[in-house]
């Protein structure tokens, strides 16, 4: 792949080369494995985040958009790779988890119950939503679908689904 352009790999890659896909893994292997490492999760390794990242690159190598650079796809995936496992851990974490943690602790304590009454309100907030935005959104944040992936598997366009997530958005911020 050598000096070829990133958007050369990129094609290549979204037509089944799998030098292309190696080639942006030994890229971007320890950027991503490091930013991977600043999440708390549990069984699952660092490196596990990165494999998986990369083979639902390869698996939706169809998907990859050619007018978002490839790093903010990349990061978004394993994003929200991250945030599936964070949910499958503790079923009571949620994305607002990752800002929770962020939060430098107060001193003298881990803020475990701050975390866990926070984490207790978004998702009563979540459930409050209507059934179709709760779907969407849901499907956006916690399974990593894109607007594209969404509007074919609900057959609805993806206005509808920027729409729905935008409204979601909002009413989480204004009830938290």
């Amino acid at each position: 792949m050598g000096g070829r352009s990133i958007s050369l790999v990129i094609k290549s890659l979204k037509e089944g080369n799998k030098d292309a896909l190696e080639y942006l893994y030994k890229r971007h292997y320890s950027k991503l494995y490091a930013f991977a490492g600043r999440f708390r999760l549990g069984h699952v390794s660092s490196d596990d985040i990165v494999q998986q990242t990369f083979l639902r690159i390869w698996e939706n190598r169809g998907l990859l958009k050619d007018d978002v650079p490839f790093e903010k796809q990349l990061y978004t995936i394993g994003k929200n790779i991250i945030l599936n496992h964070i949910k499958k851990e503790k079923p009571n974490i949620s994305l607002d988890d990752l800002k929770i943690m962020d939060r430098p602790p107060e001193k003298g304590s881990d803020n475990v119950p701050e975390k866990e009454e926070m984490l207790k309100r978004v998702y009563e907030k979540i459930g409050e939503m209507p059934a179709r935005r709760r779907e969407i959104f849901e499907l956006y944040r916690f399974h990593g679908l894109s607007y594209l992936e969404i509007s074919k598997k609900l057959k609805i366009s993806k206005n509808t689904v920027a729409n729905h997530l935008q409204m979601a958005i909002s009413f989480l911020r204004k009830e938290l």
